[in-house]
């Protein structure tokens, strides 16, 4: 097994733990104790892990220069930079959310928050949520292909808050339709209580990419035009397509 696949299969456990031991990579590699201890003291040289202990290890101070530098040049981010955060400024109270499709779930990769919004919501950077759940993720479902959505559905189907929402298949198309309808997703407390979410889609030319959303608390929206902040959230969302598409390829 190459050095490649060993490092890609280490890289996809961090999703699902904060650290990994020796006998962890031993299993997973298929190593023994002597090669994966060299294995994860090259890992660590680099900075890509750091030692928890003497067996255990964190993700290392190399992921923190490398996220920052994909901050700095991430196409997506520099297309919709701007526009978030004028968003922030007249809606002082909310928070914009940039999120990409990442496989099955959409990941925030930017998020602007007003300069008096006191939300801590479940969208953060870096975090992966489901594509059934919130406007953020569901402006996103409506413009995948029905037999991907089919698809997506069989690995939901049996959660708890998806049966009670959506109790068919059918249900499920009905309310993406009208998604594309109207070409953004408003949901209110499906990820997090208290608070309304809208959201639309970005591509990059017949490309879907993710969507651009803002939160706002519930006490703020009986004071504010829900039609208009849709056609902005719409309109901006446009913009940051035709950026992302005049950008060098």
């Amino acid at each position: 097994m190459s050095k490649i696949h060993n490092f890609s299969r280490l890289l996809v456990a961090f999703q699902n733990t904060p650290s990994i031991d020796i006998d962890f990579v031993k299993q997973e590699l298929n190593l023994s104790t002597a090669s994966a201890y060299r294995y994860l003291s090259s890992l660590e040289e680099i900075g890509f892990l750091e030692k928890k202990s003497t067996s255990n290890y964190i993700l290392g101070p190399l992921i923190i220069e490398l996220d920052r530098i994909i901050r700095e040049n991430d196409p997506l981010i520099q297309a919709a930079s701007r526009q978030m955060t004028e968003l922030a400024y007249h809606l002082d109270e909310a928070v914009v959310v940039l999120a990409r499709l990442y496989g099955h779930r959409v990941l925030c990769v930017h998020q602007v928050k007003g300069i008096h919004s006191r939300l801590n919501i479940s969208y953060e950077r870096g975090k992966a949520m489901t594509l059934f759940r919130g406007a953020t993720s569901k402006a996103v479902l409506a413009w995948l292909s029905e037999s991907r959505i089919e698809e997506l559905y069989m690995l939901v189907r049996d959660d708890p808050f998806f049966q009670q929402k959506y109790p068919g298949l059918d249900r499920l198309k009905t309310d993406l339709q009208e998604i594309r309808k109207h070409k953004t997703c408003m949901t209110y407390s499906e990820i997090d209580p208290g608070v309304y979410g809208i959201a639309s889609p970005i591509f990059q030319g017949q490309k879907l990419i993710g969507s651009l959303s803002i939160v706002i608390p519930e006490s703020r929206m009986t004071q504010l035009n829900i039609k208009k902040i849709n056609d902005q959230i719409y309109r901006l969302s446009l913009q940051i397509s035709a950026r992302l598409e005049s950008q060098p390829h």
